[in-house]
Parts: C-alpha cells; sequence; structure tokens
C-alpha cells in the first residue's frame, strides 16, 4: 500500500538494536542482493536509520509480507525444511565463533575480511527465516515447529552481539593506527573498508563523523545510497509519516 501523503511504500520497523553503520552495510548485502528465499531476495525497500551508534531498520510492509509468504510456502512444500534451517542457523553460528576465537582482530586482512562476513551472510540469510516464518504459519503449524524453532534462537542469539563486539575490536586496532575513534572506523562502508585493505586510506573524517551522528543508508531494489544530516532526518520524517498513516488506515 502506498500512502496518500507522500506516495511512498509503507514501513515497517523490522528491528532496533546497537549497531555500527559498518554491519548495517552488510545486512544491507544479505537483505537485497542474496537470492535465498525462492530464488529472490529478501527484501527491495528498506531504510536503516543510524544515530549514534543505534540503528532503526526499516522495510516496506509489502516485502516483509511477500517474504513471509515466500518462507510459509517453502515450509509446506518441504517437510523438513523449518528442522534443516535450524540445524544449519546452530552451524553457521558456531563457524562464526569458531572464527572469533582463532582471528585476532588486531591481524584483519583482504582475506579474513572476506571470510568473515562471508559468514556473516551465511547465518544471517537464516536467521531472517527462523526469526518471522513463525510470524507467517497457521496456529497447527506453528505448534508443531515452536520448539524446534526457539531452541534455534536459542543457541544463536548472542551471535549478533558477538558479532558487533568482534567487529568494534578491529575498529578499535584499525583506529589506532590511523590516528581516529574507532567510531569513525565502524561507520565507514564495506566497501570503503575494503579499499582501506588496500590502500590503508579512510574517508575524510568529517564525512565519517557526520554519518556517526545521524545518517540513512537507503536500499531501492539492489542499489543503495547514504546520506547523513539533514537529508539523513528527512528520510527519518518520511518514514515516521508513511508508519502513521499506515496505522491510521489500518492497512
Amino acid at each position: 500500500m502506498k500512502t496518500r501523503e507522500s506516495n511512498v511504500p509503507s514501513f515497517v520497523k523490522l528491528w532496533s538494536a546497537k549497531s555500527s553503520l559498518h554491519f548495517d552495510t552488510h545486512l544491507a548485502h544479505v537483505y537485497a542482493k542474496l537470492n535465498f528465499y525462492q530464488g529472490k531476495s529478501a527484501y527491495n525497500n528498506v531504510i536503516f536509520i543510524y544515530t549514534d551508534g543505534v540503528t532503526n531498520c526499516w522495510v516496506s510492509k509489502a516485502d516483509r509480507d511477500n517474504v513471509g509468504l515466500r518462507l510459509r510456502i517453502s515450509a509446506e512444500q518441504d517437510k523438513g525444511y523449518i528442522g534443516r534451517i535450524s540445524k544449519e542457523i546452530i552451524s553457521c553460528g558456531n563457524k562464526i565463533r569458531q572464527f572469533i576465537d582463532s582471528n585476532d582482530p588486531i591481524s584483519i586482512n583482504l582475506d579474513s575480511f572476506s571470510f568473515f562476513w562471508d559468514l556473516v551472510y551465511e547465518y544471517y540469510l537464516r536467521h531472517i527465516i527462523v526469526k518471522y516464518i513463525g510470524d507467517y504459519m497457521d496456529d497447527k503449524d506453528l505448534k508443531k515447529f515452536i520448539k524446534i524453532l526457539e531452541k534455534a534462537r536459542l543457541a544463536t542469539e548472542p551471535i549478533y552481539r558477538e558479532i558487533e563486539d568482534y567487529w568494534e575490536q578491529v575498529s578499535a586496532a584499525v583506529a589506532n593506527r590511523v590516528g581516529c575513534s574507532k567510531e569513525m572506523i565502524m561507520s565507514m562502508t564495506k566497501e570503503e573498508f575494503r579499499l582501506y585493505l588496500k590502500s590503508k586510506t579512510i574517508p575524510n573524517l568529517n564525512v565519517l563523523k557526520a554519518r556517526y551522528l545521524k545518517s540513512a543508508l537507503i536500499l531501492n531494489g539492489k542499489n543503495a545510497s547514504i546520506v547523513s544530516g539533514s537529508a539523513a532526518e528527512k528520510h527519518e520524517k518520511l518514514i515516521s509519516k508513511s508508519f502513521l498513516a499506515d496505522n491510521i488506515t489500518g492497512a
């Protein structure tokens, strides 16, 4: 549905957490570019509002409901789907922990950077299923699978924080080398960090500081852009109007 006022998709908040903008750029890749859900990506319209180290992630209501429908169809067509995904997400979480335990944050390089985030991608593709599929199942099926889903959630619940804690240590090590705060490093995109590993250069610190204070990462299809300051505030207000109109009309 589109709001009468802004003629943009109605948005719903997917999650809110202490999260770096750097992490958000990786999640954007997972959400929009990896075709894991019946040959399609999860979401086409996503906005991450990042403020002083905290992210609110909004997706279009239509995207959220569409991926929920696809997950339910997958479970109905494949009776082993939920059990298999639940086992896989636990395995993915264990691989991330093994990497963190065996890789010193100070020693990050191009190979370990790519390997680490590929592990995170594999985890998060399954996280979307385990976290949200229950919202779209009927009561009978949910009752059948609730224990399996709860076991997977409990086993992997701390992973998100462990990923961010590790990346904070990486960022602190890099910040120490280049002479800035770790918050500036954590406000770099995944592409900018990859470039740093190649050339040892980082974006302008004023740009990174502006991002840290207030920025919006906008996904439209497979295209992503970042704005900061007043431009980010405009996107935040637009989402609020969309959200309010959606709730008022009961859509």
